[in-house]
């Protein structure tokens, strides 16, 4: 039987309301009941997870802002942390600060940062109710933003880039894509993540797995985009819901029901619990 459970959270096992459905919260209520270990690895940071609907779900261990950092719940305090350089952060933000329909965000701590130029588009980005509200109460604007990334008085963990336009992204990235020290990831719908080199998944994962004396077999991985591909590349089976990407489907040794189907719970019945 797997040890432990590896859960992307949007667009995996939260629906696309962002919400979670009764069954999904009992499966893995279930799970921590047999001793399976759930590890969160998710690209949100850890104000974020605690207020969505899978806040509950969280184990000791999590991995998040993409693996930028792991985080243990029980202390509450981070297991390492990572910060993107800063002439990289302070050059990213003034491309995208270029871009008019793109909204970015950056994460440091608690808050997060943006321009004055992009702000008005968020609103237009479709996010969830509960994510929107959840960024505006977080959300700080910056007037000198280049300025204190460039200086370190803002320390970049990660930026999260949001477009109604999948071609706004995609100019986005080629913007980005030449500065050194950053790593580039698609996350849910049209977003792009960019965290400090080296940082994903599947780092963060075998950082956690070493912690809980667990071995990549004993795990098995759920995910549906591109930055969840180093995750199933650190995990012993890996399961793509039916909503996932083209790669991320090509690499899961199975695939499950989608993500407004149930289709983690349907996964882990069957293929931890063996129902």
């Amino acid at each position: 039987m797997f040890k432990a459970i590896a859960i992307d959270l949007d667009m995996t096992v939260l629906r696309s309301d962002c919400s979670i459905s009764l069954n999904t919260a009992e499966v893995f209520k279930r799970a921590k009941r047999l001793g399976i270990e759930i590890i969160v690895c998710t690209g949100r940071s850890v104000r974020e997870v605690r207020y969505s609907a899978a806040g509950a779900l969280a184990g000791r261990y999590m991995v998040v802002l993409t693996g930028v950092q792991a985080y243990d719940n029980e202390m509450r305090r981070p297991l390492y942390k990572l910060c993107i350089p800063k002439a990289g952060a302070a050059e990213a933000a003034k491309r995208f600060s270029l871009e008019s329909e793109l909204f970015f965000q950056i994460y440091q701590g608690e808050w997060l940062y943006t321009s004055s130029q992009n702000r008005p588009m968020l609103e237009r980005c479709s996010l969830a109710p509960d994510d929107l509200a959840m960024t505006l109460e977080a959300l700080k604007i910056d007037a000198q933003l280049c300025e204190n990334l460039q200086t370190g008085q803002l320390a970049a963990e990660k930026f999260f880039a949001i477009s109604p336009s999948a071609a706004v992204i995609e100019r986005a990235r080629r913007a980005v894509d030449d500065i050194p020290g950053l790593s580039l990831a698609a996350s849910y719908g049209h977003s792009l993540e960019i965290m400090p080199f080296g940082a994903d998944k599947g780092v963060g994962l075998v950082y956690v797995l070493e912690k809980l004396n667990l071995r990549a077999e004993d795990v098995i991985a759920f995910g549906d985009s591109e930055n969840d591909l180093p995750m199933f590349e650190k995990a012993g089976f890996c399961v793509a819901v039916d909503n996932a990407c083209a790669a991320v489907k090509a690499r899961a040794d199975a695939i499950t029901a989608s993500n407004d189907d149930d289709g983690v719970a349907i996964a882990v019945e069957r293929l931890v619990f063996g129902d």
